[in-house]
């Protein structure tokens, strides 16, 4: 039985086996700056994360807001040296609503060709949203264009 401490019920190792670390979902060879402070009016949106994604529902964004009010952005947004988000776009749209002026960013150092940004940003969402099976398999054509041929 693990021992009781500020974690609850959980000891410290059994509560790693639930965090994941998302890092290990960026596309190989890119590199990150250390996290920054950035004026949320130098962050823009990134086509391909409207794309690809639907707009998540009322109920996430009022669970989202409460949380960000509470705890302010606590996962860095990621960004393209000219302040392009590839991840954090709905952590983003809450800091402005809520008049936060900064938020936590990385930025990609690489230079990131169309293949790999667009990788980026569906490998960042794949693992983060809940999906239906048809949008999942939309996202794996849209990233593996033989996808059908291969798996179904």
């Amino acid at each position: 039985m693990a021992k009781k401490s500020r974690l609850g019920s959980f000891g410290e190792s059994e509560l790693g086996d639930l965090i994941t670390d998302t890092r290990q979902f960026i596309p190989k060879g890119i590199q990150l700056s250390n996290v920054q402070n950035i004026s949320v009016n130098n962050l823009k949106s990134n086509s391909l994360n409207s794309k690809y994604f639907k707009l998540e529902s009322e109920d996430y964004f009022k669970r989202l807001t409460e949380d960000i009010e509470k705890r302010g952005v606590i996962v860095p947004l990621i960004a393209k040296k000219d302040g392009t988000l590839l991840s954090g776009h709905n952590r983003l749209r809450i800091a402005k609503e809520i008049n936060l002026e900064f938020v936590p960013v990385q930025y990609v150092l690489n230079n990131l060709t169309e293949e790999k940004e667009r990788e980026f940003v569906i490998k960042d969402n794949l693992l983060r949203r809940h999906l239906t099976q048809d949008e999942r398999y939309k996202l794996y054509r849209a990233f593996y264009p033989d996808f059908d041929e291969h798996i179904l």
